[in-house]
């Protein structure tokens, strides 16, 4: 029976679910299997954006600023289709 004022009994239990499973997130430490594949996750991306760096910088027909020796041109039609073919290889 319900009455003003109470929640059921049911999304009582939920809720405290709720909280327990935030938690144990909270306290959450990955173990060695976790974390090797976190790892693998890093040098993966850190490969990607290596890629992307290369094949910007190889693009034809562009000078960096006197002032800027590091900088690379590019215009946001060949990023992005750098980015998809490395995203693709991967």
């Amino acid at each position: 029976m319900i009455t003003a004022g109470r929640k059921p009994r049911r999304s009582w239990r939920k809720s405290e679910a709720n909280q327990m499973a935030i938690e144990q997130r909270e306290h959450y430490i990955p173990g060695p299997i976790a974390i090797k594949r976190l790892e693998a996750q890093l040098v993966s991306h850190g490969r990607i954006a290596d890629e992307i760096v290369r094949e910007v910088s190889e693009l034809p027909d562009r000078t960096s600023p006197d002032y800027a020796p590091d900088m690379m041109l590019v215009n946001a039609d060949e990023l992005r289709a750098i980015v998809l073919a490395a995203l693709n290889q991967s």
